[in-house]
Order: structure tokens, then C-alpha cells, then sequence
């Protein structure tokens, strides 16, 4: 009888370790507007932003931002996930911008840009910053880099994880990490 009580709590053990926890911080409030988001902000919160987070949250979240525009190489692969991450990323900034700078609406303001050539980078302005998503076949690890006006968005991942509200992937996490911080009121 003790054989089969431990073998019954190996299997629960074994069994709980292969279930992915959707446990975690999923919700956040900014001003006047409740956020949900896709993906785990506690593990999102881990995600690295060169050269700081301070150059991030003015290059996309300052007061000279007129629009903001997402960019990506052609790729059928990760397309449905530049799609799903832009149109959870666009609904959370636009409620954030009305909030922050007093009834501005990003509506329509916030446009996406297929790039032909991994050569090619957006043309992004001061005004008209952009965000450009760089799927596995571009790094190692998942990490967000500034340069100029262009936040670059690196998933090493996009295997779809087990989330709150929906299944989630590296983009998810990184360009949520990118909420997180534009959320702090360091501007």
C-alpha cells in the first residue's frame, strides 16, 4: 500500500511539472485604464532592455510622438504572432497614451510596415518611432535593444505558452515588458 501511495505522488509530481502554471500577474492599472495582458508580467518583468529603460520609454512613449509603426520581415511563420502581438500591444498603448498626454488618441496613428529585405530597417523619426520584431533566426535570447528611433524586439522563442487569458509567446512577453515600463512616470 505505501508502494502504490508513493508511486500515485511521483505521478502528481511528474504530471504537475509537465503543466504549464498560468499562475502570475496578468492585470495591471495605469491612470484611468485597467490593462489585461497576455503574458505572464512576472516572467516579463525579467526581459533586458539595452541601453535602458529610460531611452525606451522616450523614444516611444515621449511627448514628441505623433504615431508609432511596428515593422517585420516577410516570414509566414511568425506572421499570426506579429499580428496577435501588435493588436494586444496597440489596444494597451493607445489607452495609455489618452491617459498620459491628456485625450491623445493613438487611433489609427499606429500602422505596421512589412520590410522586404532583412537589410532594410523602418524609417523611423523622432515623431514616428518604430518597433521592429526579430523572431529566433536573430538571437539567443529574448531582450528588447534601442538605437535611434528603433526599438528592436528579439524573441528566441515563439513556441505558444499556456496564459491567463490566452496563449502567449516571447513577443508577447517582450512587448508587454515594454508596457511595464512605459508605465513607470519617469518622463
Amino acid at each position: 500500500m505505501k508502494k502504490l501511495i508513493v508511486i500515485g505522488l511521483l505521478a502528481i509530481v511528474l504530471v504537475s511539472g509537465c503543466v504549464e502554471d498560468t499562475n502570475g500577474t496578468y492585470d495591471a492599472r495605469y491612470i484611468n485604464s485597467d490593462l489585461t495582458f497576455l503574458s505572464n508580467l512576472d516572467i516579463a518583468q525579467n526581459i533586458s532592455v539595452y541601453p535602458d529603460e529610460d531611452t525606451l520609454r522616450h523614444t516611444i512613449f515621449g511627448y514628441q510622438v505623433a504615431s508609432l509603426q511596428f515593422a517585420y520581415y516577410d516570414n509566414d511563420k511568425e506572421a499570426p504572432l506579429y499580428m496577435k502581438s501588435l493588436m494586444s500591444f496597440a489596444s494597451k498603448y493607445t489607452k495609455m497614451t489618452y491617459d498620459r498626454w491628456g485625450g491623445y488618441d493613438m487611433n489609427g496613428r499606429i500602422t505596421s510596415v512589412m520590410l522586404n529585405s532583412t537589410d532594410d530597417l523602418p524609417n523611423a523619426t523622432v515623431e514616428d518611432p518604430a518597433i521592429l520584431l526579430l523572431g529566433p533566426g536573430f538571437g539567443k535570447e529574448t531582450h528588447i535593444i534601442v538605437v535611434d528611433n528603433i526599438v528592436m524586439v528579439y524573441g528566441k522563442d515563439l513556441t505558444l505558452r499556456d496564459g491567463k487569458y490566452a496563449k502567449y509567446s516571447d513577443f508577447d512577453l517582450a512587448l508587454d515588458k515594454i508596457i511595464m515600463v512605459l508605465m513607470e512616470e519617469n518622463l
